[in-house]
């Protein structure tokens, strides 16, 4: 049958579309970054300023495909410069499968590229962040073989985290953790429960629910200096309110959270399309008593058994080498920087001096104010937490 590609733009039109695109996330197993309702709810507060726009793939009359894009401004200095990515999507947005049909991934990226730069000028477009194991880079790396007039630059930032999760959780036990580590869990999920009354369960929270995590993650975060996530990240915590009422049939925003007759002990915030979990973010009582029981990684394991008998198949655990994380059962996987620009002398220098801004932004903002130097500032002087500069998130490629 004949594929039909076509361009939408704007808030309204993808709305439009929201019923076949929700069912085209659930036949492909499409990240949540990647759907409707995480598009609706991010926009709301991140969108403004931004040009929304979406590649459809239709296949007689039924939608096999789309790539919602937004075009960002980045100024290099006194040069502004048009970069589209992933709609909705910030530098902690590990995207693994896409929602388009297997058959047509490759001409779909294909489209997508010669749309941004020939209908809407952009000079570089940025798939960054890349997970080595995203089901798509085959389809990216070969761009510019069928493409000539393409360069694909890509380099290595860091890792994410993986687990792939078994069928049953024995089995994950028995392939991904240690004899000993078994034991530890066993007596540790009992002492829980003889010192706290531990309770365990899952649930998609209420606005209000939601409000109780956000107030417990940071004051684990505020105790030690930092501001957590919910301060760092603008806008965060409405962006996640909206999802509390998208949430259906065990998708969306979950939390996994262990309790006690003396309040909360432990909370993992995770989002869920098809068989993959985001877990986002954890939270731990400060209670020494519990830490001494490592309540935070007997969370982990309570949730991932939870999830494996939900059906999910695998775990994108966030960015960063934990020792904590791999000795439970996850693998460190490469993240890549994935930039395409036309392959011409003048786009290539281009390129080269976005890349530049962009790592310099982020030595001298970010490694070196965020990281070491406030922090200091704010136990010594009482600095204030500030949400991190939107110049730096938009710098990021």
């Amino acid at each position: 049958m004949t594929l039909t590609l076509s361009w939408i733009e704007g808030r309204q039109a993808l709305a439009a579309w929201h019923d076949p695109w929700r069912d085209l996330v659930q036949r492909t197993g499409a990240d949540i970054y990647l759907t409707p309702d995480w598009l609706e709810a991010w926009w709301a507060e991140l969108g403004p300023g931004r040009r929304l726009v979406a590649l459809m793939a239709q296949e007689a009359g039924r939608l096999v495909g789309i790539l919602p894009f937004m075009i960002d401004r980045l100024w290099v200095g006194p040069l502004p410069l048009r970069v589209g990515r992933f709609a909705a999507t910030d530098p902690n947005c590990l995207i693994l499968t896409l929602p388009v049909e297997t058959p047509h991934v490759a001409r779909m990226l294909q489209a997508a590229s010669a749309g941004l730069f020939d209908r809407y000028g952009c000079s570089v477009i940025s798939l960054t962040p890349v997970s080595q194991s995203a089901s798509y880079l085959p389809q990216i790396e070969t761009l510019a073989g069928l493409r000539p007039d393409l360069i694909v630059t890509r380099a290595q930032q860091g890792t994410h985290c993986l687990f792939d999760l078994p069928d049953s959780f024995a089995a994950f036990q028995s392939e991904k953790i240690s004899n000993k580590r078994r034991g530890q869990y066993r007596r540790e999920v009992a002492a829980l429960t003889e010192i706290f009354g531990l309770q365990n369960r899952d649930f998609a929270p209420s606005v209000a629910e939601f409000d109780e995590f956000v107030a417990f993650h940071n004051c684990q975060w505020h105790a030690v200096g930092k501001g957590g996530h919910f301060s760092d990240w603008p806008r965060s915590p409405q962006i996640y309110r909206a999802l509390c009422a998208s949430a259906t049939d065990g998708q969306g925003l979950r939390l996994y959270a262990q309790s006690g007759a003396e309040g909360p002990l432990a909370t993992q915030m995770s989002l869920l399309s098809g068989q993959t979990c985001h877990w986002r973010l954890p939270a731990r009582t400060l209670d020494p008593r519990a830490d001494k029981l490592s309540i935070g990684k007997v969370g982990l394991l309570l949730m991932i058994e939870d999830l494996i008998a939900a059906g999910i198949t695998r775990i994108e655990g966030g960015r960063g080498e934990y020792d904590y994380k791999t000795a439970h059962g996850g693998q460190n996987v490469p993240v890549l920087r994935i930039l395409i620009s036309r392959n011409r002398a003048v786009n290539r220098a281009l390129l080269q001096l976005v890349v530049a801004w962009s790592d310099l932004v982020d030595f001298a903002y970010y490694r070196v104010w965020f990281k070491k130097i406030a922090p200091v500032l704010r136990k010594k002087v009482g600095l204030p937490m500030r949400p991190l500069w939107r110049l730096w998130i938009g710098s990021r490629l």
